[in-house]
């Protein structure tokens, strides 16, 4: 159902991009207004939740899906920029294992938004997400025996933070491999297509 709507989103963004323009900078400099109260309030015990929740992590993919999709449009261009930084900051709040999962999926965002604006005429936004990538793989339950975990394998697209029980398991930790191995080799292609492109 929520996909279904971002789709519908998506395409009636496409009809006037003035307007879609418009919105998207209203929207994304009131994302960034909330980032910067979190992060002012940093200290304050669940100061984050205004930032780490299912609204502001849907608000942000949709107008990430927004402008991926209407990459070539020099207006919303201009937005890109505002938008990594918003995605940037998301992932620097809170950054401890149990945000591993919004980490990757705000990374994801990243690599839909770089990958978009690969044409062969332009060179395309280049996002560097390997430091943030590579900070996962420095978790110290990586070099520990795994403790047991009885679950279901854990779906960490479907997850914002991951329950105690499930940081230190096998499937967490699997899981969490694989989906790094995959945003790490979208980072590379993406390098590697701006470097081929420079040349």
């Amino acid at each position: 159902m929520l996909q279904f709507l971002e789709n519908c989103v998506v395409e009636l963004y496409g009809l006037d991009m003035a307007a879609t323009y418009q919105h998207a900078f209203v929207y994304i400099r009131q994302l960034a207004v909330h980032l910067r109260q979190a992060h002012a309030k940093i200290k304050a015990k669940q100061a984050h939740d205004q930032v780490y929740n299912w609204q502001t992590v849907h608000s942000v993919k949709v107008w990430a899906r927004v402008l991926a999709q209407y990459a070539g449009v020099e207006q919303l261009q201009l937005l890109h920029y505002p938008l990594v930084q918003v995605l940037h900051g998301i992932i620097a709040l809170v950054p401890t294992p149990r945000h591993f999962p919004l980490r990757l999926q705000c990374t994801r965002m990243l690599h839909m938004l770089a990958a978009a604006t690969a044409t062969p005429n332009k060179t395309p936004l280049f996002v560097n997400s390997a430091a943030f990538l590579l900070e996962v793989l420095q978790y110290g339950a990586f070099f520990k025996k795994p403790s047991a975990y009885s679950g279901k394998p854990p779906l960490i697209a479907h997850m914002l933070r991951a329950p105690d029980k499930l940081l230190g398991s096998r499937a967490y930790l699997v899981r969490h491999v694989d989906d790094m191995r995959r945003c790490v080799r979208a980072t590379m292609l993406t390098a590697a297509t701006l470097e081929h492109d420079l040349h």
